[in-house]
Formats: structure tokens, C-alpha cells, sequence
């Protein structure tokens, strides 16, 4: 501390230092070198999303050393000043969602497929937080007072959170330096390179306070997307590293994972730099295999500058070149899709008939290629000469026609619900007639739906859709699903009837 931040920086290039010390606020200064090979210890959940299922997760020469690195404490410590503590299973947060396979036996390794089931589901979760309220800080600078407002302070726990963040934005401090000086002299570590500080707070809200990592998480979502625009680079990659050190802690790696996507999603500044801090915190992250992992790293290398590619290179442990861009990984998927045997409906009490995990991982992996890609490319080559002339072939082969191609019914509903994920990156880039023309589409076909005697889960599918594109045309919509609803003897699933109100509220929103 006694060091200028260049003096400081220089002197952990030199090996003086370590990033890798945490003073305990409630403990003695700890004596000693600190080992290099601590770290928090990963507790692997049961099954959760974006983890690839069986033996290749890695290549067996890294199975032995991760397993290692997994087992070593949280953080390195004299043992004569504290004694050791045993981390036990942790209960997960209950907006981490989870689900297990009916296939999927107790003891199997987790499964990379999504749990996600709608917008309201796990990552759209996750990107909702970015718009909550709830703790909100003040955004006058990286190092103000960052104060919660004042029915907040009266609860010690809110007060926790606060000075929390405070302390974070005071002490935050630019490491991509001390990643470049490691990757460059060949050294890389698997201890986080973390500022002492950001460990006092992961060991704060990981180990001491568990019952608060849940209301900083949260903040910490808000108060990235509060300051998403602003130049607080710092404070972003202190904010995204200590949300790793967490999740990592709680060995919730789902979490983080859905974090890496919304940063990407959200087409946040710098988050190819962001990916490398949480990355450096748990590398993990990106270890297994997937369509939505590869996804993510598609999109992080090509966001990358030369700069920045060495760093990433070493980390996710990428060859040196690839020829694969974002359209090709497209169109394969696309490809894919239409012929996996496990993209099939999958029965829900909230939702109905629903997509299997299999086809929600499709969905996510290519909404987030086209939402790098942009609308105009999505529209034209996905939307376009994909998803509307497959929509095509199904109603043909329906009516009769021998030569048009034969799909299936779940693929049929996964195209509709792609549409209406995929529609919502125009209406984010504002091309609101392009999308008022598909919701249009959609609408009629809805309305239709029951007198052309359309599968249950397709006509579900297909009025999800027109609930992600409700703010293209929010009374049209209302006027399409109420006409389809009045015409049907199925029970309408719960999932439903809440995106009815919410465009109906649009709908009076745009009145007022």
C-alpha cells in the first residue's frame, strides 16, 4: 500500500509482490509468502446450465491439475493465525435456476444445455437486473460516496452492500498491465490476479456474510448497467471481477456464465476486457464445450484488438488462428438445429408445452451471433432466407405438397421463438417497422392457428413470440392473442396470461 501504483505494479511483475494476499478485517495481519497455488475453491453444483455433460470436459492432460486447483483452500493463510475453514455445499440463490434432466442420472457430471425457458427465465433474468432498482447507488463518479438511497441505510445489511461498493470504487486500479506482464513472460497463474481489496469483499460476502451475496450480486448488476456509457473502466473491472470471485465461491459457475453472456449480449464497452478479468478469476467459465460457450467465445475474439488477443489466447487457451466467423457459426447452427432429434416440446405447468433445454441452448447461441451481427445482417440472411422459408415449407407440407421439405413440429415452434428473440434486436437498434411487419406475420397466423388445426406447442410458440415483439405493435398484438385465446378449448398457461398484461400495459402506457 505504501507504494505508488506504478512502483506497485512493477514490483509484482518482479515477483516482490503478490496479488494473491487478502487482510481479513476481522483477523491478524497474515504473516509469510502466500502461496501462488491458492485459490478459491470451486464447488461444482449438480447441474446446471451451459456445462458440457461427460468425460470431455477438457483433455485428459488438465483433468489431474484442475481438479487440484478445485481443492485448494479459499484463501492461502498462516495457519497460526487463523485456523483452517471447511467449505461446506452451499444452498444456491433462488434466481439461479436449475433444472435436471429426467434423463439425467444423480451422479452425472452437469450438463451443457440451458435451463432457460422464456424471457422471464435465467438469462433474460439476468439481463433484467441490469434495469432493477432495487439498492440503487449513485453514479456521480467512480470513487464518490456510493451511497444507497436513504430508506436503505437503516438496514445494516444494506449498509454492508454500500460500503462494499464504496470501497471497491476507491480502490479500483487498472490490472490489465499485471495480466499483459504475466502472459508475457509465460507466467500464468492460476491465482486470481484480484486487488487485496476485492478479496476482503469475495471473502466478505462468499464466506462471512453468505446470506448478502445475493443483494450485491444484484447491485453489482445495476450498477454496471447504470454506468455502462461512462468511462469508469476501473470500477467495471473491479465490479466484474469481485462478481466472479463470488459466483466462484459459491461454486455457482451458471451464474457466471450468464453474466459473460448479458456483458455480451448487452454489447458493453470493452468486454472482450471484461471477459479477460473474470476470466483470470475462473477460468472455468469457458472450459466446457457447447453451442452458447462457443457462441461467447466467437463473439469475444472477434470483439478482441491485437492487443488484447495474446491475453485471451492464453487464458481460454485458443489456437492461433481461426476461420471461423460469426455467420458461418450461423448458418451451422442453423443447420444443426433443424435435424437434432432432441429439439422436442417438453411438457411445463407454468408454461405449457415448451422447448427442450437442447433447443433453448440453439436459441440463446444464435440470438446472441445475430445480436453481434446486427439487425440488418439477422434480417436479411437468418430471418429472411432461413427462418421464413422453413415457416413456408411446414405450411405446405401441411397442405399437401410432396416436394416441400418436411419439418417437425418442435423445430416449426423453435423457429417461431427464435423470431421473436431475434426481432427484439431490431426494435433495440430501432427498426420498428421491420419487426411491426413480422409481429404482423405472426399475428395472423395466430389468429388462424386453430381453424388450421396447428399443433398446441406450435401456436404456444407462436404467441410467445408476440409477446417478445409486444412494444412493435403493443395494440395489434393484444387484439391478435385475445381473438386467438377466445377460439381455443386448451388451458392457457400462466406464462401467458402474464405477457398478456404486461403488453396490455404498454398498450395503456402509450394512451397516457
Amino acid at each position: 500500500p505504501e507504494l505508488s501504483a506504478r512502483a506497485r505494479t512493477l514490483n509484482i511483475l518482479k515477483g516482490n509482490i503478490q496479488l494473491n494476499r487478502c487482510a481479513f478485517p476481522d483477523s491478524q495481519s497474515l504473516s509469510g509468502p502466500v502461496s501462488q497455488t491458492g485459490g478459491f475453491k470451486a464447488i461444482v453444483s449438480t447441474s446446471t446450465a451451459f456445462v458440457k455433460t461427460g468425460s470431455n470436459l477438457k483433455s485428459d492432460n488438465s483433468k489431474d491439475e484442475d481438479k487440484d486447483v478445485q481443492t485448494q483452500p479459499l484463501f492461502s493463510r498462516s495457519s497460526n493465525h487463523l485456523q483452517k475453514r471447511t467449505l461446506l455445499q452451499v444452498s444456491m440463490p433462488r434466481s439461479a435456476k436449475r433444472l435436471r434432466l429426467d434423463s439425467e442420472p444423480p451422479g452425472m457430471e452437469p450438463s451443457d444445455i440451458t435451463a432457460v425457458r422464456n424471457t422471464k427465465n435465467t438469462i433474460s433474468e439476468m439481463q433484467e437486473a441490469f434495469h432493477s432498482k432495487s439498492y440503487e447507488i449513485s453514479d456521480s463518479s467512480p470513487s464518490s460516496s456510493l451511497e444507497e438511497s436513504l430508506p436503505a441505510k437503516k438496514d445494516p445489511d444494506c449498509q454492508k452492500v454500500s460500503l462494499a461498493l464504496k470501497k471497491l470504487a476507491e480502490s479500483c486500479f487498472d490490472l490489465l498491465p499485471v495480466i499483459k506482464g504475466h502472459v508475457h513472460i509465460g507466467n500464468i497463474s492460476k491465482t486470481p490476479i484480484m486487488r487485496d481489496e476485492e478479496r476482503e469483499v469475495v471473502y466478505e460476502f462468499g464466506v462471512k456474510n453468505k446470506h448478502l451475496a445475493e443483494p450485491l450480486l444484484h447491485v453489482i448488476l445495476s450498477k454496471l448497467k447504470a454506468q455502462k456509457d461512462a468511462t469508469h473502466y476501473n470500477v467495471s473491472q473491479a465490479l466484474c471481477r469481485v462478481y466472479a470471485g463470488i459466483c466462484r465461491q459459491l461454486g455457482d459457475v451458471e451464474r457466471a456464465r450468464l453474466f459473460c453472456y448479458s456483458l455480451l449480449k448487452e454489447d458493453f464497452p470493452d468486454s472482450e476486457k471484461l471477459i479477460l478479468f473474470i476470466t483470470n478469476v475462473w477460468s472455468d467459465i469457458f472450459v466446457f464445450q457447447g453451442a452458447i460457450n462457443k457462441a461467447m467465445q466467437l463473439v469475444v475474439r472477434q470483439s478482441a484488438s491485437d492487443e488484447m488477443l495474446p491475453c485471451l489466447s492464453a487464458y481460454l487457451s485458443w489456437e492461433q488462428s481461426s476461420s471461423l466467423d460469426a455467420g458461418i457459426m450461423v448458418s451451422n447452427l442453423l443447420l444443426e438445429m433443424q435435424s437434432c432429434t432432441k429439439v422436442e416440446f417438453h411438457q411445463s405447468e407454468q408454461y405449457g408445452e415448451d422447448l427442450s433445454e437442447e433447443a433453448w441452448q440453439y436459441l440463446f447461441a444464435v440470438d446472441l451471433l445475430c445480436s453481434h451481427m446486427k439487425w440488418d445482417w439477422t434480417h436479411d440472411n437468418v430471418i429472411s432466407k432461413v427462418l421464413w422459408p422453413s415457416m413456408d415449407n411446414w405450411i405446405k407440407k401441411r397442405k399437401g405438397h410432396e416436394t416441400a421439405q418436411s419439418i417437425s413440429d418442435s423445430v416449426i415452434a423453435l423457429i417461431l421463438r427464435l423470431i421473436g428473440r431475434l426481432g427484439q434486436i431490431g426494435l433495440k437498434e430501432g427498426c420498428l417497422a421491420a419487426v411491426k411487419n413480422i409481429s404482423s406475420v405472426i399475428g395472423l397466423f395466430v389468429q388462424h392457428a386453430k381453424e388450421e388445426g396447428v399443433p398446441w406447442g406450435v401456436q404456444l410458440a407462436a404467441v410467445y413470440s408476440l409477446c417478445d415483439l409486444g412494444s412493435s405493435n403493443p395494440e395489434g398484438i393484444v387484439e391478435a392473442i385475445h381473438a386467438w385465446r377466445a377460439k381455443v378449448l386448451n388451458k392457457i398457461p400462466s406464462a401467458i396470461t402474464d405477457g398478456i398484461a404486461e403488453i396490455t400495459s404498454l398498450c395503456e402506457m402509450e394512451l397516457n
